[in-house]
Formats: structure tokens, C-alpha cells, sequence
């Protein structure tokens, strides 16, 4: 039975124990024997503890499962990787359906961009292609509105902050772009370890 010695790294830096030997009262055909039922893939993202060490963070595709797995999800706790991952994604699909929107205009831009703000409204307003290629951006910016405040709130909740502080930002933004700046800098902030009011903190897990 072989294990993957690398990702316990963190194991055996906290521990000093040495991969080759085996803990003492385990055999060496034993998971145990070298912490490794501490880092195993299948136990779960948030269900597994480490002795002094770190969670392996979720992949992309893992923390755009957790997005939308945590649709409603505002009382519990997210990790950097579970915030960012699936906020790049969103990003990239709303500028692909923008560009769609944009490329459905019957008027070419250029001559849209000498026109009066109320001709260019008038404009679209008469542009059934318009219309059609827009669908897909507002559909997607409704179905992933309720889980991306979610995630706010659950990345402030890992931050020791209160959720209610992504209302302010949602509502100062519209008129000082500073604030949406000052909160991807505190969203980049590390998670703080141990548990807080929200649960345990999902990338420095409590000792069991």
C-alpha cells in the first residue's frame, strides 16, 4: 500500500516525524502511521482536521461546485480559494455574454457612439437582436446574484467580520468605487484561524 508523502508536507513540518517511520503503536501498512488519514481526498473539504497544519485548498472546479452547492449559505465560512475561484469564473462568463450582447446590436458602434444617450436608448429599444442577445447576461447575473453575496458574506464571516458589512458595501459602491477597492483587499486577507461565531475556520481546521 503506497501513500503520496507530499501533501502531508505540512504534517511532517509540524510534527517532525519522519515519513520512513512508522508512529509509534501503528504498523506500516496503516494510513495512521504517517498522518496521512489527515490529508485523504475523499474525507470531505470541510469535514477533515490537521494537527497544526492547513486544509488543502479547493481546486477551481471544486470551489465553483462549493458556489453553487452554498447557494444560500450565510452563516458559515469561506476560504480565499472558495471566494476567488468562482468570482474569476463569473467574471469571464459575463464579459463572454457581454461581448455577445454587444455583437447583437444591429447599429454598428462606432456611429452609436456619436449618437445622444436618448437616441442610443431608442435605438436598442427597437433592436429585437438586441433584446435576444441580452437574455443570456441577465439571466445569468440573476441566477448568480443571491450566491455571490452569499460568498461575500461567508468570506467577511472567515474574516471575523459580520455579513451585514457586504450590505454597505453593496450599497456604497454605486457611487464610490474606493469601497469595492477596499473590499477586495480585505477579501484577499488570510483566513483567521480557529473558530469563530460562524464555525471552524475551513483552511486552519480545529485539532480534533
Amino acid at each position: 500500500m503506497s501513500y503520496n508523502k507530499d501533501e502531508n508536507s505540512q504534517f511532517v513540518q509540524q510534527t517532525g516525524q519522519d515519513p520512513q517511520t512508522p508512529a509509534q503503536g501503528t504498523t506500516p501498512d496503516s494510513p495512521a502511521a504517517y498522518g496521512i488519514h489527515r490529508f485523504e481526498p475523499d474525507s470531505g473539504m470541510k469535514q477533515r482536521s490537521f494537527t497544526g497544519g492547513v486544509a488543502p485548498a479547493p481546486n477551481m472546479w471544486e470551489a465553483y461546485k462549493l458556489f453553487w452547492q452554498n447557494y444560500v449559505d450565510f452563516s458559515s465560512r469561506s476560504r480565499r480559494s472558495e471566494f476567488w475561484w468562482p468570482t474569476l469564473i463569473n467574471s469571464v462568463i459575463g464579459i463572454l455574454l457581454y461581448a455577445i450582447m454587444v455583437g447583437s446590436i444591429d447599429v454598428p458602434l462606432d456611429e452609436l457612439g456619436k449618437m445622444e444617450p436618448e437616441e442610443v436608448a431608442q435605438v436598442l429599444m427597437q433592436s429585437g437582436r438586441y433584446w435576444v442577445g441580452s437574455i443570456p447576461l441577465y439571466l445569468f447575473g440573476l441566477v448568480t446574484f443571491l450566491p455571490s453575496i452569499s460568498l461575500g458574506v461567508r468570506r467577511l464571516h472567515d474574516l471575523n467580520y459580520s455579513g451585514w458589512w457586504y450590505a454597505l458595501m453593496l450599497l456604497n459602491s454605486c457611487c464610490c468605487g474606493i469601497v469595492a477597492i477596499v473590499f477586495l483587499f480585505i477579501f484577499a486577507q488570510d483566513s483567521k484561524p480557529g473558530t469563530n461565531e460562524w464555525g471552524p475556520s475551513p483552511k486552519y481546521p480545529v485539532t480534533e
